[in-house]
């Protein structure tokens, strides 16, 4: 989230429509609606921020179910939902059935990695002899 976005969400939550929300107007307007959501996602953010070592990694993969071993196989990573549905067009039209002739079961995942920080492992103190 931009910095300038963000404090327009913060004062967007602490101006007005706090007021309106104080008073009970929660369907007046449907902004008021995703108030909550929206103090939920900056709270979100903000404990992300101070335990988040790097971003959020994520990347798709078109997976095939093999029945022989019962399981999924992701056999690439694509960086965009839009380039693995252009993979799984291209693996349906090459192989759309196993040498069997039962269709190939096929699907699209999303990874997502996070890395966070966590506390430094409590450090005990060997007796002196």
């Amino acid at each position: 989230m931009t910095p300038g976005r963000e404090q327009r969400i913060r004062s967007l939550l602490e101006g007005p429509v706090a007021e309106l929300m104080a008073n009970g107007y929660t369907a007046v307007h449907p902004l008021l609606g995703e108030v909550d959501r929206l103090r939920a996602r900056v709270a979100e953010l903000e404990s992300a921020q101070e335990t988040e070592a790097h971003p959020a990694k994520t990347q798709w993969a078109v997976e095939i179910y093999d029945p022989r071993h019962s399981m999924w196989v992701a056999p690439t990573r694509f960086h965009a939902p839009e380039v693995a549905a252009d993979a799984m067009k291209d693996y349906e039209k090459s192989t759309p059935t196993w040498s069997d002739g039962s269709p190939v079961q096929q699907r699209i995942v999303r990874e997502t990695t996070t890395y966070t920080v966590e506390p430094a492992p409590a450090v005990t103190e060997e007796p002196t002899p």
